[in-house]
């Protein structure tokens, strides 16, 4: 199963999508790669464009100049430090990790679910 490793063992998060936003995850540079490949197949299936020029690569668990190139439909995807996703930030540092950021904002992120839950399935009496 492609996805990274969050805090809990058997729980991988493989992509998350808001609107025409999306955001891939991997722990293994050929997983990545083969889901970037599976979207460009999806998109052009769809008549769709993904702009690349406003797609990047993040890659936390890089030591030094290894870090692997990325493509999607033929372009090379830049590599950031950072990126920023839906209002939180995402910063790469030699301490810091996917599954650590993932942690950190598990919390937040599940409160906010549990507020849109809360509204969504609220009694319909307001």
């Amino acid at each position: 199963m492609c996805g990274a490793v969050t805090g809990v063992d058997d729980a991988q998060v493989t992509h998350m999508l808001y609107a025409d936003d999306l955001c891939l995850t991997a722990n293994q540079a050929n997983q990545l790669q083969l889901m970037l490949n599976r979207l460009s197949g999806y998109a052009l299936r769809k008549g769709l464009i993904v702009n690349t020029s406003k797609s990047e690569v993040v890659h936390f668990n890089s030591r030094g100049t290894s870090v692997p190139v990325f493509k999607i439909g033929g372009s090379h995807l830049a590599n950031n430090d950072s990126f920023k996703y839906l209002g939180m930030v995402f910063i790469k540092r030699k301490t810091h990790n996917m599954a650590a950021a993932t942690e950190f904002a598990l919390a937040p992120f599940m409160a906010g679910c549990r507020r849109i839950r809360q509204f969504a399935f609220a009694p319909s009496d307001r």
